[in-house]
Formats: C-alpha cells, sequence, structure tokens
C-alpha cells in the first residue's frame, strides 16, 4: 500500500540524516528503499553461509520457491 501510494515526487525526495561525526547524509527515498531489500539479502546470504559451514544448511531460501504453487 506505501508504494503504490507514492507520486513519481516522492520517490525523488530527499531525506538526510546527521551521521555520528556531524557529517549530513542525504539520500532519495528510492535509494533508501533499495538499499533496506538489498541489506536484508546481504544478511540472509550470510546467516545462510554460516548455518552450512555449521553442517545445517537453511535449505532453499529464494522467495520463487515459496511463491509457486505446491
Amino acid at each position: 500500500a506505501f508504494v503504490s501510494s507514492l507520486t513519481d515526487k516522492d520517490i525523488i525526495r530527499v531525506y538526510a540524516q546527521t551521521l555520528p561525526n556531524g557529517v549530513e547524509f542525504p539520500m532519495p527515498l528510492w535509494q533508501m528503499m533499495l538499499h533496506v531489500a538489498n541489506h536484508g539479502t546481504q544478511h540472509r546470504s550470510e546467516a545462510a553461509a554460516m548455518l552450512t559451514s555449521f553442517g545445517h544448511s537453511p535449505g532453499n531460501l529464494d522467495l520463487l520457491f515459496h511463491l509457486w504453487p505446491g
């Protein structure tokens, strides 16, 4: 619902965060949203690699295998 409510102007709106060192870090909304998806993918792959290295593979994590009918 959130994504479908966005306009072209919404996705290019720039938000700024002040970092602990005092530097302001501006980023458009579309980049923030892409970062969230990419960051989650990175953590999922790292967790899968760790589990597999301990002999307990999490199995297939590909979303398509969860979406395909039975």
